[in-house]
């Protein structure tokens, strides 16, 4: 059974988790400030302090710009990312969007138990294992065939990255695509997705995540014939 899969994520959604970590880069940042010494060909004490007034200030400023990117990071981070949706397929079937509980129910379902699934994805082992670690997190049962340990050249998946690129290599699923002609939507990327949540925008990041699905399953069809 071959089930085409992808994930959209958000960064941490903890309460007061940025506000945490906009703390500890404040902190550091006082430590670094403190640190701050003028070159030493610099003689003069006037252009010495302004040297170590600019230095300080613009670690000042870096806080809060160095606070977004770390937190937007942590979208990509198992351990306190969230799965806003699942998009999954099952052989030729319609494309489904859930939430982590909702497409693990339906996965253990509709698994027969006569045949192991090939989990089919781009980059897929880092999908299966944010799945399984935003699962074990929040309580959510994960069936016992899920293949988070799995290696990308074994039965259990089918990475298009990997079968691809090779192992270790790295190619994004526009360029694939647009080396196959598989069509997609245009003016849309992982990047945007968070943003276009904050802007209320949750069916376009749907729609987004299950178009992957669809172009991954033609790639993997063409791939692996």
């Amino acid at each position: 059974m071959n089930i085409y899969l992808d994930i959209e994520t958000l960064p941490c959604q903890l309460p007061g988790f940025g506000d945490e970590l906009r703390a500890d880069l404040a902190a550091s940042a006082e430590e670094r400030k403190a640190a701050v010494r003028a070159p030493a060909n610099y003689k003069d004490e006037e252009k010495i302090t302004a040297f170590i007034i600019d230095a300080r200030q613009k670690i000042e400023d870096d806080i809060d710009a160095d606070a977004e990117k770390q937190y937007r990071a942590t979208a990509l981070d198992g351990t306190f990312g969230e799965v806003f949706c699942v998009a999954w397929a099952i052989e030729d079937g319609p494309i489904e969007v859930s939430d982590l509980a909702g497409v693990f129910d339906a996965l253990r379902a509709a698994h027969d138990h006569r045949d192991a699934p090939c989990i089919i994805g781009h980059n897929v082992p880092w999908d299966i294992r944010f799945m399984w670690q935003q699962a074990k997190i929040k309580g959510i049962a994960v069936p016992r065939w899920w293949p988070v340990k799995a290696k990308p050249w074994e039965d259990a998946i089918y990475d298009t990255m990997t079968q691809w690129a090779g192992v270790g290599n790295r190619i994004k699923l526009d360029k694939l695509c647009k080396a196959f002609g598989v069509p997609g939507k245009a003016g849309f990327d992982g990047s945007q997705v968070y943003d276009a949540w904050l802007a209320g925008e949750h069916e376009r990041i749907r729609e987004y995540c299950k178009d992957d699905v669809m172009r991954v399953r033609e790639l993997h069809k063409r791939m692996a014939s």
